[in-house]
């Protein structure tokens, strides 16, 4: 048997209790560490639910709108081949005319329903005329006809429900319609009646004709190519070569524009550069049960 003094054994107990205190406290160290890691995973583990969560909202979204685009592009599609049907005519000679002024289908829609309007106004026997009733024909397309009086003469005379629609270059569009048949006698037209009326692109509704002056003018012998109203809107002869081919009066004197407080077909007083003229005839095709 060893023999070892109290003093030793003291020493040794003293050293076991240090130890075992280290322990403890590296345990305690461990366990605290061990914690901090486990808090930390943890609020991770929240965080990349959360993003992931995100993730699939937003793809979800993404896929969503993905969807949205291609039916509107299905749509859209559908409507562009619409228009090349039914509303750009074949024209005269077996050439295509593609409209620049219509650009969208609703823009088409607002032209008709304005006539519809119009003719369900006047006559009690087409109080049920409707979309389907309406058959829409190219006449003149001015980038392609030209802007003198014989391109203009050879492509509307006979025409009947004929609409003239004007562009200018600030992008504004209106149009005029007038009820009569065209019909140049002496290469002149002149129109006193008020089966006619004027529209803007920029605001809905029609401003009706009134009074007794002209309502639409087209004479060889004037300077001008058409004048709508009296003289409220003039479109010069060989209007693609004058900086200034239109001239619009307003407040006009042939038509009810007393519902509006300013220029709303061109914006400008006085002369303006035409970008674009288009002219169609509309057959109604509709009898009375």
């Amino acid at each position: 048997m060893l023999n070892i003094n109290e003093e030793s054994i003291n020493e040794l107990k003293e050293f076991r209790k240090k130890q075992i205190k280290t322990n403890i406290m590296l345990h305690i160290i461990f366990f605290i560490i061990l914690l901090i890691v486990n808090i930390g995973l943890l609020f991770f583990i929240i965080l990349y639910k959360s993003k992931i969560s995100e993730i699939k909202l937003k793809t979800k979204k993404d896929s969503s709108l993905i969807n949205t685009d291609k039916d509107s592009i299905i749509q859209n599609k559908y409507q562009i081949e619409h228009k090349l049907v039914n509303i750009l005519a074949n024209g005269l000679g077996g050439y295509y005319r593609f409209s620049m002024i219509f650009e969208t289908q609703k823009q088409v829609l607002t032209v008709k329903n304005n006539i519809i309007d119009y003719f369900k106004g006047k006559y009690d026997s087409l109080k049920k005329l409707n979309m389907s009733h309406i058959e829409i024909n190219f006449k003149y397309l001015s980038i392609r006809d030209g802007d003198n009086f014989y391109d203009l003469k050879d492509r509307i005379e006979y025409s009947y429900h004929t609409l003239f629609l004007i562009e200018t270059e600030n992008e504004m569009k209106f149009g005029f319609f007038i009820e009569e048949v065209l019909i140049l006698d002496d290469d002149k037209y002149s129109n006193t009646d008020n089966n006619c009326f004027i529209f803007s692109f920029q605001k809905e509704g029609i401003f009706k004709c009134i009074g007794k002056n002209k309502k639409l003018e087209i004479d060889k012998d004037n300077d001008s190519l058409f004048i709508i109203g009296n003289g409220d809107i003039i479109i010069k002869e060989n209007f693609f070569q004058n900086e200034r081919g239109g001239v619009i009066n307003y407040p006009f004197k042939s038509f009810d524009i007393s519902t509006i407080n300013n220029n709303i077909f061109t914006g400008i007083n006085g002369e303006f550069k035409i970008r674009y003229i288009e002219i169609y005839s509309f057959d109604i095709m509709y009898f009375e049960p």
